[in-house]
């Protein structure tokens, strides 16, 4: 789950086997198809080599026929369709390996299944976010389009800075604030609730973490719904995992995001097999400190989470 690219990323339990089996028997496949498809041919198969042979190229599976059944030559159709030698009977079916015809089943029935259309939630949908949303606005005299623009300023800024040194802070404030297009008085906002976001005790232990990874996207599947959602920020601590979210509003919102946060502990589980030892609530706010709310973690916190992914909210056919 993640991003490998940007180095956002956890290996789910067995993947590097099922990535090496789904290589091996993919291979097999072309082959396969390379088979099929130059069997079918009646009297005469005729192969354009536009590149130097590569592996699972056309080229490089030509040159691994049997002798007598290919033969080679520069060729206009037309002109000498007679000249060339036919070859001889096919040869027989190349061995695709052991497992081979399970793992066209298993990909059949995938295909099949991915082509249902799921129900669809999103991870927030658990949170009342609405709600939140209405208080921010009223607490910082925000219009609420407005406050929904500086949340998502302040978390496009959380996601790139260093968090072990706030030196660029302003640079990225300045940038993401004219990416959402606010007016230059809601620039020191976003700055203060970021200074405070980084001054709170979650990050700065995610600074000294041995790993961290931000802005992860996950998905899971659970009874046909399709639950995707993004984690504000994760790492690794001597307990297990840690999560923490960042919210703009005030902290008497906290309640509506326990939820949320709960169904990111149990989504990481699914996806990871561990489970989150502590996860937070990280309320920017205006000036000052960060309030932060531990909203718990362990098997309680994993236990209502999967109690909320078995019962998703507003479902959304797609």
């Amino acid at each position: 789950m993640g991003s490998e690219s940007a180095g956002t990323h956890l290996l789910t339990p067995g993947y590097e086997a099922a990535a090496a089996e789904e290589g091996r028997f993919g291979r097999a496949e072309e082959r396969r198809l390379d088979y099929v498809a130059a069997t079918r041919a009646r009297d005469i198969l005729i192969l354009p080599r536009l590149a130097e042979p590569g592996e699972g190229s056309l080229a490089a599976t030509s040159e691994s026929a049997p002798a007598g059944h290919l033969a080679t030559a520069k060729v206009d159709p037309e002109r000498e369709r007679s000249r060339l030698r036919p070859p001889t009977p096919g040869p027989p079916p190349p061995d695709l390996g052991e497992g081979f015809e399970e793992w066209r089943r298993r990909l059949r029935a995938d295909v099949e299944a991915a082509s249902r259309p799921p129900a669809v939630s999103a991870a927030a949908a658990w949170a009342r976010r609405e709600e939140e949303e209405e208080e921010f606005a009223a607490a910082t005299e925000t219009p609420r389009a407005e406050a929904l623009r500086v949340g998502r300023a302040l978390h496009a800024v959380m996601e790139r800075v260093d968090l072990r040194a706030s030196a660029e802070v302003d640079l990225l404030v300045a940038s993401a604030c004219r990416a959402e297009g606010l007016a230059d008085e809601r620039w020191e906002q976003v700055r203060r609730g970021v200074e405070n976001c980084l001054a709170s005790a979650p990050a700065r232990e995610a600074a000294a973490a041995p790993a961290r990874y931000r802005e992860m996207p996950f998905a899971v599947v659970v009874g046909g719904t399709f639950v995707a959602g993004k984690i504000d920020l994760a790492y690794e601590t001597s307990e297990g995992l840690a999560i923490a979210d960042y919210k703009t509003g005030p902290l008497e919102a906290a309640a509506g995001y326990r939820d949320q946060l709960a169904v990111y502990a149990a989504a990481l589980g699914r996806v990871t097999g561990r489970s989150v030892a502590r996860a937070y609530l990280i309320f920017a706010g205006e000036g000052g400190e960060a309030a932060v709310e531990e909203v718990g973690g362990g098997a309680d916190l994993a236990r209502r989470g999967e109690e909320l992914l078995l019962n998703p909210p507003e479902l959304e056919a797609t």
